[in-house]
């Protein structure tokens, strides 16, 4: 392939020739201009603004939810106040009741976060018209799933210990057994929601630092 010829340049005008070639706007071969032409239009990047927003406010409230329960409302169901308002006898039972009904409410909560998340991802993926990025794909499915199995599984368990160990027609032992089965199973649901903590504030700081933010040219030659 033939290189293109530079103009001869004699030495008086050397600097001259320099400027004017600083000056000149930089080129780029775009091998497709349909794509490039909606990238560089006004709509294509008002619609990638709001798309990026909802997945910013979506990631926000995720990770918010998850903080507020965690170190507000779970400890708060549980603690000396609402001892005292309901009483020795009926707090043990009542409290652990109404805190497995605000986990349950909890986690289809965050399972509806997680779905939009992953519409976000794809809404992003079809508009722009480009793979979507594999960690951030492959991050909220791992939330998603901790999250199917809080709400599925982890949840679902610890309510029938809670029953069991409260019930009144059960031995003692059977008693004891739920309760310290309770106990462990309770740990592992803190350090689901731990676990989901650390990677909602990686998920948080992906969607407000965006790896394929646009880059502006002063002038773009096409190739068809």
């Amino acid at each position: 392939m033939a290189r293109a010829s530079r103009p001869f340049v004699s030495k008086g005008n050397a600097a001259q020739y320099r400027n004017t070639q600083a000056r000149r706007p930089c080129q780029l071969t775009v091998r497709n201009p349909s794509l490039a032409l909606k990238r560089a239009s006004p709509k294509f990047a008002s619609v990638i603004a709001f798309l990026r927003f909802v997945g910013l406010i979506n990631a926000s409230v995720w990770l918010g939810a998850v903080v507020f329960f965690s170190i507000t409302v779970s400890p708060a169901v549980v603690s000396p106040d609402m001892a005292q308002l309901l009483g020795a006898k009926n707090f043990p039972f009542f409290s652990g009741a109404v805190t497995h009904i605000l986990t349950a409410h909890y986690f289809i909560f965050l399972g509806a976060t997680a779905i939009v998340a992953l519409l976000h991802l794809l809404a992003e993926w079809l508009y722009m018209g480009r793979p979507t990025r594999k960690f951030s794909m492959m991050l909220v499915g791992a939330l998603l799933a901790l999250v199917l199995i809080g709400g599925l599984w982890v949840e679902p368990h610890l309510e029938k210990l809670h029953d069991r160990r409260y019930a009144p027609n059960v031995q003692p032992v059977e008693r004891e057994t739920a309760a310290r089965s309770y106990r462990l199973w309770h740990i592992g649901l803190l350090a689901l929601d731990m676990s989901m903590i650390a990677g909602l504030v990686v998920y948080v700081w992906r969607v407000a630092h965006p790896s394929d933010a646009p880059r502006f040219i002063s002038s773009v030659k096409f190739r068809g």
